[in-house]
């Protein structure tokens, strides 16, 4: 694959919202891996400072050590950052319910599309956000729409 072919699969996959997350794929495959910088993984889950979890029920709620259960951690509002071309955290686990916001500190443009397409931001200039709630429990890997190799992953629980 020539340059031009791969420069026309990056463009192609900010225009096909749907198709943009394996489009990029397709296109990154064939180009030389990025260097492998580990980023922190973060757990956001609600403050429960005398509750110790030690195992999850069937309906969602936490039974603790001493046999009581709880409930399932609250939504909430979680900010993610991009800033040096890379979504910081990089991976988030989060009860189900939560907002995510999305703030773009870099001085290019970025969009957001998860594999699924059911995340799909419009254009972010410097300083705009974007923000989407999880209502479902799954794993939603995502990409940047206009640098597919910035990458970041939500994890949805409950």
């Amino acid at each position: 694959m020539d340059r031009w072919t791969s420069i026309i699969g990056a463009a192609a996959a900010v225009t096909v919202a749907v198709g943009a997350f394996a489009v990029a794929r397709a296109v990154t495959d064939e180009l030389p891996a990025p260097p492998v910088v580990a980023a922190p993984s973060t757990t956001v889950a609600a403050a429960s400072p005398t509750t110790t979890t030690t195992a999850t029920t069937a309906a969602g709620g936490a039974t603790t050590a001493g046999g009581a259960t709880t409930a399932a951690p609250a939504a909430q509002a979680v900010e993610i950052e991009i800033s040096g071309f890379a979504f910081s955290p990089a991976e988030i686990t989060v009860p189900r319910g939560t907002t995510v916001t999305w703030v773009n500190r870099d001085g290019v443009n970025h969009s957001i599309i998860s594999e699924d397409g059911s995340v799909l931001s419009p254009t972010m200039a410097d300083g705009d956000t974007f923000t989407f709630t999880f209502d479902a429990a799954g794993v939603y890997p995502y990409i940047c729409g206009f640098h597919p190799q910035m990458t970041g992953t939500i994890v949805v629980e409950g």
